[in-house]
Parts: C-alpha cells; structure tokens; sequence
C-alpha cells in the first residue's frame, strides 16, 4: 500500500467506526456520544468549547481578511464539519480529502441539513490538492483555502503550499489550526496530571485513579507527567496506534517557517493547552460535566493567553 493510500485509510478506518457508532460530524446536530471515552467529541457543549472555537475563529479570519461570500478550498475536510459551517455562512466550499469513506459521509451530512437560510454552496470531491491543481481550471479560484490539521501529516509540505498558491487568486489567504507540541513542557504536563488527578479522586474522571498516579511518592508522579507529556506529544493514549501513518511530520515550528517561504504571515495566534484531551474524560451528572467543561475552557484559554501555560496547538493565517 502507498503512503497516501495508508494516509486515506488510516481516516477512512477511523470516521466509520465513529459513523457506526453514531457520531454525527455536524456542529448544529452533534449529539452526546459515548463511543468517545476522552474525545471533545462526547458531548456537543465539549465539541463547541473546543471545535466551535476553531470554526469561529476561522469565520472571523476569513470575514476579515477576505470578505463575504467567498470561494474557499477545504483541504482534508474529513467529515465536513468546517465546509458544512462556511457554507452556512454564505461561502461557497469545496471540500476534498483523500479518504473516499470521509467524503461518503460528509455527502450524507450535506443531505440531511436544513439551514438554508444564507447558504451558499458546498462540493465534496474525493481528492488531493495536487489532482486538483492538475485540472487547469481550477488555478487562481480560491479566495482561500483552509488548512485545518492537516499540515503535520504531509510529508511534502513545500510542494502542497505551493499547489495551495497556484489555487489562490492574489491576496487569497491560507489558513488553519496546526499542533506546536514542541512547546509543550513538564510544567505543561503537570498540570493535566494535578486537574485528571482530583477528578479522578472525586469520582469525575472516566479512568481510576490507579491509572493516572499508583502511588503517592515521587517516582510514581514523575512518571505520570511523563506519561502525559508523551500522551500530548504523540496524539494518543499508551494503547493507541498513531492517528496515521504520517502523523506528526513537522511541528509547529517547521509549519511556520514552510508557510513563511511561500506566504507573507497576517498572525499566527496561541490556541488551546490541555482541554483536548480533557474535556470528554470528564464524568458527573451533564450539568455538572459541562460546569466543569467551562470552568476548564476559560482556565485554558486565560493560562495561553497570559503565559501561564504553554500552547499545544496554533492559528495562522496568511496572505499570498
């Protein structure tokens, strides 16, 4: 199997398992989901604190720097979540991945929706932003094109810029939310390890407590923090395959300065620590869980924003 073939099916293995298990890829129609043991996926009010806020952030980006009623490119759009939303918005979308299965069920979600009101158009096509490039016509098309998590699977990320420029009329923008694990610390670490700790001994957390710390003594909280360090870094649980098989190819860091040799930088922009991979572990009652959720979110957010602690993903947008 090629590597883009493997790419494709490590996704395609991994929406329909979450299709089947009821996942809905929608914003406006997500509902609680249990399949998702630790995932911002479980319960529609994680998935807006986190997701909600990339899909947010990347209206006002585009609204800002581009305008209304756009053209815009959805490179590994997945399920379609984010194309679903730009074109609720008035844009008109294309979204394309390499996964076929991701695009099925991407189809399926644009047939069930009914806000209409100001949509403007959205396409699925299964492919890749070279095949793409190679029909002609589709050269300086885009007002812009969004990149959300994708970068840090490609292995050729100068060449995929580089498409993305030929696709981009003049003054388009790229766009997208990317990890910076690079700058994710023990300090960072330990804090994940003290918030899982006290839910865990308060009953609020999805694991016991045996599996975060075995023991009160030193060496046992050492290896906790680095446990979850690794856990953040590596994008899994210990007993997790990688999401793919090219997970990771660059970081943050090398992300940046790819874009910064094919486009002029607007911002780059500090997004969220820890809440990813904490918001759907949490167990209470729902009101309480999502009390929880929010006192996290706006811990989060005010600890990036203020230094305190150290992101573990970033925005960026910039102008071709």
């Amino acid at each position: 199997m090629h590597d883009i073939e493997a790419e494709a099916e490590a996704f395609n293995t991994r929406i329909v398992d979450r299709a089947d298990a009821g996942f809905i890829p929608d914003l406006r129609r997500n509902v609680r989901c249990e399949y998702f043991y630790k995932s911002f996926w479980r319960d529609p009010k994680f998935t807006d604190i986190y997701v909600g806020e990339m899909n947010r952030s990347y209206l006002k980006y585009i609204r800002e720097h581009v305008g209304e009623h756009k053209r815009i490119l959805d490179v590994g759009c997945g399920a379609g979540y984010f194309s679903l939303e730009l074109a609720r918005e008035g844009h008109h979308v294309l979204g394309i991945d390499i996964a076929d299965k991701t695009i099925d069920i991407a189809k399926q979600i644009l047939s069930e929706n009914t806000y209409i009101d100001n949509f403007g158009s959205l396409e699925y096509k299964t492919s890749s932003i070279e095949e793409l490039l190679a029909d002609k016509s589709n050269v300086k098309q885009f007002d812009a094109i969004l990149f959300s998590g994708v970068l840090h699977h490609l292995e050729d990320i100068s060449d995929i810029l580089q498409s993305a420029k030929h696709l981009l009329v003049e003054g388009g923008i790229i766009l997208g939310h990317e990890p910076c694990h690079e700058r994710w610390t023990q300090t960072d670490a330990s804090t994940v390890v003290l918030i899982r700790g006290l839910l865990s001994l308060t009953g609020k957390w999805h694991e016991g407590i045996d599996e975060i710390i075995d023991n009160f003594s030193d060496d046992a909280m050492q290896q906790a923090i680095d446990d979850i360090q690794a856990e953040y870094v590596e994008e899994r649980d210990k007993s997790e395959a990688g999401q793919s098989p090219h997970d990771n190819t660059f970081n943050g860091e090398q992300i940046v300065a790819e874009i910064e040799s094919h486009f002029t930088m607007i911002e780059t922009r500090d997004s969220s620590s820890f809440i990813y991979r904490v918001l759907g572990g949490i167990r209470s009652d729902i009101e309480n869980e999502h009390q929880i959720a929010e006192f996290l979110g706006l811990f989060d957010k005010f600890c990036v924003a203020n230094g305190l602690l150290n992101p573990n993903y970033f925005y960026f947008c910039a102008k071709k």
